[in-house]
């Protein structure tokens, strides 16, 4: 059994026009909800075997500040350029990637990619991963290669949790 977690990073501020996209920073709304967020996959109670973590500044926020909650450490995670607005291909294929050894796998990163993944390999009909919104699926597969299709266990959204 191999276990998915997919995690758009935390909402992002769009007041700095200036800054490239890449480096546009989280909101206050998205800084509050990551460590929020964080206890909700905490309760969970998955070890995170590996996470995969795009190289946008939002999404390096967001991880660090989970990160501080779940207590994940840097040598677990992997910041991947080509995760920045990667599509659904792209992902999967980092997915497939790992070693057999490692049961568990979060990629941190953007929308439309991250849904379009969830739309994939489940038949959830979730049509839209929010902002700092959590999915993890389960795929009955013992290798990462073999990854096609799998089952949502939890789909975890900040409006479940703060408001």
């Amino acid at each position: 059994m191999k276990t998915i977690v997919l995690l758009r990073h935390a909402k992002s501020a769009w007041d700095q026009p200036q800054i490239s996209d890449h480096e546009r920073p989280l909101a206050d709304r998205g800084r509050n909800a990551a460590p929020k967020m964080a206890t909700r996959l905490a309760d969970l109670a998955l070890p995170l075997d590996i996470i995969l973590c795009s190289t946008s500044r939002r999404t390096r926020q967001t991880f660090s500040l989970m990160s501080a909650v779940l207590g994940m450490h840097a040598k677990t995670v992997s910041f991947l350029d080509s995760l920045y607005s990667a599509d659904a291909d792209t992902i999967l294929a980092h997915i497939r990637s790992l070693p057999a050894s490692l049961h568990s796998c979060c990629v941190i990163g953007h929308n439309p990619g991250l849904t379009d993944v969830l739309q994939r390999i489940t038949r959830a009909g979730i049509d839209n991963i929010p902002t700092c919104g959590i999915a993890v699926v389960e795929c009955n597969v013992e290798n990462w290669e073999d990854v096609k299709e799998g089952e949502l266990r939890s789909f975890i959204t900040p409006k479940q949790v703060i408001e």
